[in-house]
Parts: C-alpha cells; structure tokens; sequence
C-alpha cells in the first residue's frame, strides 16, 4: 500500500498577516535628528488566501507503484474559522536608523470543501467525486527588519529596508470522501507543518497631499531563503491625528512559492488590512 499526496487549492478570508513593516505605512512623523521614536501599531488584515496543502494519504490499492494524487478544492467552498489571533506591528527609530517587528498568530480552521478533481500520472482528470475536508492550522509569522531613511522631506519619505521573515504552520487534514473508491481510504486525518526563514530586501515610505495629514502609504519587499521566493506588496490611504497618531487603510498583497517538497506548497494574500498607530 503505498502514500499519495493530496494537494488541497484553498482560499479562505481571516484576520491574518504575513506582512513587514506596516508601522512605516500607517505612520506620519520623522523623528529628529538624535530623537528616538517608538511606536506600535494593531491591526486587521482580512485576505482572501489561496493556497496548496500537501499530504501523504495512504492508498486503498496495493501494489499500484508509486504516484502522486493531487485534489484541488473551488476556494470558495472554504469556511474559514477563525479560533484565536492576534497581530501587530513595533518599531523604533530616528533620523539615520531604526528596528522593525511584525508578529502574527492565528488558530483557524476551514471546512466543507468540495473536491472536483485528481491529478495523477495520467494528468488532470475530472471526476463525480465530492469531498468533505477540513483543515485546521496554527500559523505564526514574525518578521524582523532594519530601517535605513533614504529620503526625508515634509512630502516624500522612502526607506530601504533589510530584514527576515519566520512563517511556522502545523496543519491537520481530515477527510470523508463520497464518490468513487479505490483511489485512498474513505476517511481520514494525517498532519503536517511547515518551517522557514527568508532573507528580504525592500522599500517603504509614504507621500503626503492636501494639508499633509492625508497621506498615501506604500510598500514593496522580495525575499528567498528556505522558501524559493516571497513577495509582499502593499499601497493604500492614511491620516495622521495629533501626537503622532495616524490610522490607515491599506490593499496588501503576499505570496510564496515553497516548493512542492513542503507542507505548505505555495500561497497567495490579499486582501484589506486597518490598523491605528500609536506613539509611545
């Protein structure tokens, strides 16, 4: 009897985050020169998240060598649930240099999905099979940066950015198929997680307009590392309040691309993200 792998397309819509650097996005003052500036911004990301699991499911067919069963689910069918999570961005800086940290955890589940195809030697086939799965993960992606200011004026500001990204994912997969049998067991559960760091490289700032307490924050990285390549960026709207408070609404967008001998194969964020800073 030997493994298949399922590979489960998932889209889900929760409040996560894989993101850096935020606090530059939704922040509206330059320290001075020597000054030191802390500040600490909550927020909520709410992406759509379209992605490819990977399990090891055994077959109910022995002696059949060895192949790989792949099973896409519609996203739409996914029924995020969200357990608990939290997420938030701190940084400290001044006029030449600066540290960054964004932290998130989520506990969600997704149920009630429906399988419409397997992939198997042979290629792509279509076939009356409907599947109930669901899967329940527990995520925590933490980046880490350095800020270096390369342009400070009362309109424009842009930093580069060097810095990490942590993403660490146990999964579960359970699963009840109705349709035709013989492919793997009707019923099941397996586990499997995913553990990477990357290196990433970006620019980050922001452009005011109208009396300067509108602003328009933006946002770029690319990285690789233990994963083959991730991507964020992100762009939107802010305002800044008195005592260095500022709010912002912001589209942000994150992929990467892990390599079909993961866990987790590649992934795809997007989606609103509001979030208030608050200096210290």
């Amino acid at each position: 009897m030997r493994p298949y792998s399922i590979l489960a397309a998932v889209a889900l819509a929760l409040p996560a985050s894989v993101a850096p650097a935020l606090a530059d996005v939704y922040t509206v003052t330059t320290p001075a020169q020597d000054q030191w500036q802390t500040t600490v911004t909550p927020y909520l990301w709410v992406p759509t998240i379209h992605g490819e699991l990977n399990f090891n499911v055994p077959t109910t067919m022995p002696g059949q060598p060895q192949q790989s069963v792949g099973i896409t689910a519609t996203p739409s069918q996914y029924i995020p649930k969200l357990g608990s999570g939290f997420m938030f961005i701190g940084e400290t800086r001044n006029s030449r240099w600066g540290l960054g940290t964004d932290l998130i955890y989520l506990n969600l589940g997704v149920s009630n999905a429906g399988v419409t195809n397997i992939t198997g030697p042979g290629g792509r086939l279509t076939i009356p099979i409907n599947t109930n799965v669901q899967v329940r993960f527990t995520s925590t992606l933490w980046t880490i940066y350095g800020i270096a200011p390369v342009v400070q004026t009362p309109r424009w500001s842009a930093d580069g950015i060097v810095g990490g990204r942590y993403v660490y994912a146990p999964m579960r997969l359970t699963w009840n198929v109705a349709g035709p049998l013989g492919l793997f067991n009707p019923s099941g559960q397996q586990y499997a997680s995913t553990s990477v760091w990357d290196a990433i490289v970006g620019a980050k700032g922001r452009v005011s307009f109208g009396d300067g307490k509108w602003f328009i924050p933006y946002y770029a990285d690319v990285g690789t590392g233990e994963a083959h390549l991730t991507w964020q960026a992100i762009g939107g709207f802010g305002y800044g309040f008195k005592h260095g408070q500022s709010a912002a609404l912001v589209y942000r967008n994150l992929y990467y691309d892990m390599g079909n001998q993961r866990a987790l194969n590649n992934i795809n964020l997007g989606g609103l993200a509001l979030g208030y800073t608050f200096k210290l």
